[in-house]
């Protein structure tokens, strides 16, 4: 069985013809599709700067105009508690005023974490304590070791 290598290699340079023949029109495509993008995108760009300038002299007139194109921050959504359950910190609040006066010198929420009947987890406790320390139950009394607040129970 003789193979024609001639052949091969004749076909091979006629599919290399064909795909070429295929893709440069894409390519050509994608190239055209480059410059109209760059074209837009200074386009965008100018549009934003004569908004932003059109807007600065509206405030000079309306100090309380506000452009739309942005959205505000959003609204706090928090509930004053830290993101603590107010379920769960009751039974935080019951838990360390129990406990508080077994630690005379203060107590990190580290501290409490690590005993065997805490309520919940350290980040929870961490959450809890910010919001007792914000109602007045806990005063914040020091900075321990690493950066760790110390609290104590407000009497």
């Amino acid at each position: 069985m003789a193979v024609d290598v001639q052949s091969f290699v004749a076909s091979a340079d006629e599919l290399r013809a064909e795909l070429a023949a295929t893709v440069d029109p894409i390519r050509n495509s994608v190239a055209k599709l480059d410059v109209d993008i760059a074209s837009l995108e200074a386009t965008l760009a100018e549009l934003k700067g004569l908004r932003k300038a059109a807007a600065a002299m509206i405030r000079l007139q309306d100090p309380s105009f506000e452009s739309e194109s942005k959205p505000g921050p959003k609204p706090p959504s928090s509930n004053g508690n830290h993101g603590v359950a107010p379920e769960t910190l009751a039974t935080i609040r019951e838990w360390v005023v129990g406990i508080a006066d077994e630690y005379p010198d203060g107590f990190g929420v580290r501290q409490l974490a690590d005993r065997p009947d805490a309520p919940k987890s350290r980040a929870t406790l961490t959450n809890a304590f910010a919001a007792l320390s914000d109602e007045g139950t806990l005063r914040k009394d020091r900075i321990g070791q690493g950066g760790a607040v110390i609290y104590k129970r407000r009497n």
